[in-house]
């Protein structure tokens, strides 16, 4: 099993710590502290992964993490994201006049019904 070396190949990667010179993604590994803001810290890029020469993965030791731990810490923002995800199909709230300026831009207008309904098969409700 690869181990991390503390390169920092996936730090300089992040497009995170460009906002942030503190953030250190490899942090993850050696169990995140308090002040890793586990919820704030992953745009899901996989840069970080990309980037490793040892193979390692931050991102999916991020979201391992997220997946285990007390929903009672979950900030509620990003229960808000997962309410709407449940409700809409997407993160942020979508409506038809999306699809209007989908429209005007020249784009195809999404099916909003059967991208509810996709999801909520994932959920299972």
């Amino acid at each position: 099993m690869n181990e991390c070396k503390e390169c920092g190949a996936c730090t300089n990667a992040c497009p995170l710590n460009e906002y942030d010179e503190n953030y250190i993604v490899y942090k993850i590994f050696f169990g995140p502290e308090k002040d890793f803001k586990l919820w704030t810290r992953c745009c899901s890029c996989f840069l970080c992964e990309e980037n490793c020469p040892y193979g390692l993965n931050p991102r999916e030791e991020i979201f391992k993490i997220r997946r285990n731990s007390d929903r009672s810490n979950i900030p509620p923002r990003i229960i808000k994201y997962y309410e709407n995800i449940k409700r809409t199909g997407f993160v942020f709230n979508i409506d038809e006049y999306v699809n209007e300026e989908r429209i005007e831009y020249g784009l195809v207008k999404l099916n909003l019904d059967r991208i509810k309904s996709e999801v909520n098969k994932l959920f299972n409700i």
